[in-house]
């Protein structure tokens, strides 16, 4: 009963702030994958019995994401979505501190004031694409129309996030 009230709380708490911490702190992974709608798709992107890629539209506890992987690699997506929540917090961190900051001239001119300058840089986790390499996380924006990538790499075994495709700004500095 505590931990479903809890979940609770938090839910509303993360409602409530504009950009939320842990996210996916709380979604049980292995559970999503099992009852996501799956689909085969094919090498032209559509749904094909025959398809070699896996498209996945994870349920609402995991905000929608649609997962992308390769047929036989659900073990990697598995490590992937593990750290998901580290790196959403990290990116909404930065969101954050790109939102205190002063509001460029050229965007003062056009009627930007504090709040919106604050909704606009609003995104959410829309895509996990786990078949093209770099691997990478597609988010989208809130309140317009927006949307930026990070793209992942394994270094020594571990998974690390970068904001660049040449897997050199790492999103934890």
């Amino acid at each position: 009963m505590f931990k479903l009230l809890k979940q609770l709380f938090v839910k509303k708490h993360q409602a409530d702030s504009m950009f939320p911490r842990n996210r996916f702190e709380h979604v049980d992974w292995e559970q999503e994958l099992t009852d996501a709608a799956r689909r085969l798709v094919n090498d032209d992107g559509h749904y094909d019995e025959q398809g070699k890629t896996v498209e996945l539209e994870l349920s609402e506890g995991a905000h929608n994401i649609l997962l992308y992987f390769a047929s036989g690699d659900e073990a990697q997506c598995m490590e992937i979505l593990q750290n998901l929540n580290a790196w959403d917090n990290q990116v909404q961190a930065s969101l954050e501190k790109e939102a205190q900051s002063p509001i460029p001239r050229a965007y003062q001119e056009i009627g930007y004031n504090r709040q919106s300058w604050k909704k606009v840089r609003q995104f959410h986790v829309w895509i996990v694409n786990c078949e093209e390499k770099p691997y990478s996380i597609h988010y989208v924006a809130d309140h317009v129309n927006n949307e930026f990538v990070i793209y992942l790499a394994q270094e020594n075994g571990v998974w690390q996030a970068f904001w660049d495709s040449k897997l050199q700004k790492s999103i934890s500095k």
